[in-house]
């Protein structure tokens, strides 16, 4: 039996074990238990048939993972789409496209990413029937939210009643108030090669029987990608729609 003796004068304690009751023959448990259970002694033709099988679900499961592996749908914007320059527009050609020129008076107004987003803010969240007062409003709305400096500001509303008051404008207006005109619109395209692209249109509006798509760029945009990329945006948003509504379509990209 373990005895135990505790010197009352000292710092520690002493343990003595006796080897005669612990269990030194035991088994190990490490490893393969059961082993008993095996048959080693199994016949060639039993293991090879196992073996086969096993081979079998090892080359199912490799297939499985690399089947995995692939997407089930590529999706690309169409900003990455229309980069690919080799990609033809579906169903519009780019030559087709209609440029519309909504810029006028002074060219060294305010630039960059943020008077960029704070147009298409403005003219996106602006009624189109909208006077100079409401334009004005919504241009301090969306200034704030944006933190632009009041120059970005002040041109940003000069541009918006410029572009509200072009022909596209003034055709998409008298469709919206029959109910035929659609703004900030999500569009996907299901390409030939399976590729799904994602994309909003900025104003659609329908007369007589036909669909007119308008994507509206800054000078500045338009200047950093390129008036081809934007007018392949536009041809494909004009091809969406053409193929949901089953009614043709034109596509128009509005410079502001």
């Amino acid at each position: 039996m373990p005895g135990h003796q505790n010197e009352t004068h000292t710092a520690f304690d002493v343990v003595w074990w006796d080897p005669g009751v612990l269990m030194l023959e035991r088994p190990s448990t490490f490893g393969l238990r059961r082993e008993e259970l095996i048959a080693r002694d199994a016949a060639r033709p039993v293991v090879e048939e196992t073996m086969a099988v096993y081979r079998a679900w090892q080359e199912e499961l490799a297939q499985t993972i690399e089947r995995g592996r692939q997407p089930g749908l590529v999706v690309q914007t169409v900003t990455e789409w229309a980069a690919l320059d080799s990609v033809a527009p579906p169903e519009l050609a780019v030559d087709d496209v209609r440029v519309e020129d909504a810029a006028a008076g002074d060219r060294l107004r305010p630039s960059g990413a943020r008077f960029g987003a704070l147009v298409h803010a403005v003219l996106g969240g602006v009624a189109l029937d909208a006077d100079d007062v409401r334009v004005g409003e919504m241009s301090a709305v969306q200034a704030r939210l944006l933190a632009a400096t009041p120059e970005e500001t002040s041109a940003a509303d000069q541009v918006v009643r410029q572009a509200l008051a072009h022909p596209v404008f003034v055709r998409a207006r008298a469709a919206w108030q029959d109910g035929r005109c659609r703004r900030e619109v999500p569009l996907t395209y299901l390409a030939a090669d399976g590729t799904l692209i994602e994309g909003v249109a900025d104003l659609a509006f329908e007369e007589h029987g036909r669909w007119t798509v308008v994507d509206v760029k800054t000078d500045v945009e338009i200047g950093r990608l390129g008036l081809d990329r934007y007018k392949r945006q536009v041809a494909l948003y004009a091809a969406a729609i053409a193929r949901a509504t089953s009614k043709p379509a034109t596509a128009a990209l509005l410079r502001v």
